[in-house]
């Protein structure tokens, strides 16, 4: 091999050696350099703060057969955003959250109609330490007590938490298990994981479940074929794919049932409610007059009076 040849493959290497070493560093670097904007938090009261909701209203748990619902907890986003707190407005995430939140709906659909809220957390252009996701915490336990306060309808919950999502799960089954009357009507969670081994989880559940709490699914993550090649941010678009599909829908829609079965015998009904009064129509009626009688008469009793 002559010394030209040599000298091309020594730079080709330390070109390849200086790329693999680099990408990544640099790449993230160059996109934390852009800061994101600051918005006000979601309420949750509109459609804006949601991924997924019914497309038909639900029925409320006054109604036979006492219904059951999916509250979904997409994994958090991995598209491309500057420094600090993704918001629900930025659109890459909120179209990667809904995509995630489909995918179980998709698959689950016949176990009950499904809800999926947004939630702000940090960008994955920056390594988040462990307080860096308070607010994605905060905006999921707001997230599901809007959900109870405006959606529920008393009706039965089944959790569903994404791969990632172990640090919002906490608050929501805290809220859970304060609440005598939510949790006998809480079906369980279920966890989808994509390591080795189902993580761990000391839920406590409805009665009907007979300490039957925890639903571990194992899916498998989707990784493009050359993604080692290309510059990587700190977190990556969590793809994944519920394979064995209809078995798994069986068991959580005979979950659900056996719930609604078990509330419809030994649960209170809630009453329906009568409505505000902003939908009554007040009508104003002319007072009656006798014959003979005119305006002034009127005038004339409301000074007696």
């Amino acid at each position: 091999m002559n010394t030209r040849k040599k000298l091309t493959w020594l730079l080709l290497v330390f070109a390849a050696i200086a790329w693999f070493g680099l990408k990544n560093p640099v790449y993230r670097a160059v996109t934390a350099s852009t800061e994101l904007p600051t918005n006000a938090p979601a309420s949750f009261e509109g459609e804006d703060g949601w991924a997924l909701l019914p497309v038909e209203p639900t029925p409320g748990a006054w109604n036979d057969p006492w219904g059951v619902d999916l509250y979904i907890l997409p994994p958090p986003s991995g598209a491309k955003a500057g420094r600090g707190l993704v918001d629900i407005f930025h659109e890459p995430t909120r179209r990667e959250l809904a995509q995630s939140a489909q995918v179980i709906e998709s698959a689950f659909s016949a176990a009950g109609p499904s809800y999926s809220a947004i939630y702000r957390h940090p960008s994955p252009s920056v390594n988040a330490k462990a307080e860096d996701w308070d607010v994605a915490r905060l905006d999921a336990e707001m997230a599901f007590e809007r959900y109870l306060h405006d959606k529920n309808k008393w009706r039965g919950v089944l959790l569903i938490a994404s791969p990632d999502t172990g640090h919002l799960v906490a608050p929501i089954l805290a809220r859970i298990e304060k609440d005598p009357r939510l949790l006998e009507r809480f079906s369980g969670l279920v966890v989808l994981y994509t390591g080795t081994s189902a993580p761990q989880a000391n839920v406590t559940c409805s009665p009907a479940m007979q300490g039957d709490c925890v639903v571990a699914i194992k899916v498998a993550r989707q990784t493009g074929t050359f993604n080692w090649l290309v510059p990587q941010l700190y977190r990556q678009p969590l793809v994944f794919e519920i394979e064995d599909v209809e078995p798994l829908s069986r068991e959580l829609t005979a979950r659900n049932l056996k719930l609604s079965i078990w509330l419809d015998k030994n649960a209170p009904k809630p009453a329906e409610p009568l409505g505000g009064l902003d939908d009554i129509e007040v009508i104003e009626i002319a007072p009656i007059r006798r014959p003979g009688e005119t305006g002034s008469d009127d005038e004339n009793l409301s000074r007696d009076d």
